[in-house]
């Protein structure tokens, strides 16, 4: 259970990675716009960016996003893949429980059956010895009818 929760926080970082990721290409071509649209002749001291840097920050905050995408996606893999495995033993592990119970009951059940027959056939032994010599005609002193 906690891996999932390690794995849903990670598709959060990475969401917000993202978000940051876009907001900061935002404000970089911004940047770049604003340095684009200013007149040549006005001194760098005036102006509130500074437009030398521009291209610099663009490639810093890329890589920097990049990387962190990066590691979200490999711990976001990592947590899912864990989670997979530990259900997948759990899973396992309850199935080879099953197969146990399963022929613990068969043992049984044939333990069992195999009383009864012969608890059957002992009574059934018991009512032929009571009922065959009952069952044959007597033979009449004499022979005949």
């Amino acid at each position: 259970a906690l891996h999932i929760i390690f794995f849903i926080n990670q598709l959060w970082g990475l969401a917000m990675v993202s978000t940051r990721l876009m907001t900061e290409l935002r404000d970089v071509r911004l940047e770049g716009e604003y340095c684009d649209s200013i007149p040549v002749e006005l001194p760098p001291e005036e102006l509130e960016v500074d437009c030398s840097e521009v291209a610099a920050a663009l490639t810093r905050k890329l890589f920097s996003a990049a990387f962190c995408t990066v590691a979200m996606w490999m711990s976001a893999f990592v947590s899912y893949r864990l989670s997979e495995n530990l259900q997948d033993r759990s899973s396992s592990e309850e199935d080879g429980r099953l197969v146990e119970l399963v022929l613990r009951v068969k043992a049984e059940l044939q333990e069992s059956a195999t009383e009864f027959e012969e608890f059957i056939c002992k009574r059934l032994d018991d009512v032929e010895e009571v009922v065959l010599p009952n069952a044959l005609p007597n033979p009449r002193p004499g022979g005949g009818r």
